[in-house]
């Protein structure tokens, strides 16, 4: 941006930072790959919890689970980010 080259260069950003989503809506960055930092810690005490409470159907044989990137672009990134702004709240 600095240098005066957006638009001739492709830009991909990394993680959901409200700078990064505000800059994708804008058309300044191409995308942005997200991590889901939230499903991460929520996913990880819903199944601490059970697991405490003696549950330990939810833990995977490998001990693994999984939360996908997304791909996050113009066409996506007002839905991505109410989404994500829903589920925060939910929490409260």
């Amino acid at each position: 941006q600095a240098a005066g080259k957006l638009g001739e260069i492709t830009v991909i950003a990394f993680d959901e930072d409200p700078i990064t989503l505000g800059a994708v809506r804008s058309g300044e960055f191409a995308g942005t790959v997200v991590q889901q930092p939230f499903e991460w810690g929520y996913q990880g005490m819903l199944l601490m919890a059970k697991y405490l409470e003696g549950d330990s159907s939810m833990v995977p044989e490998d001990g693994l689970i999984i939360i996908p990137t997304k791909i996050i672009d113009q066409s996506n990134v007002d839905a991505f980010e109410e989404d994500l702004k829903a589920k925060i709240a939910s929490v409260g």
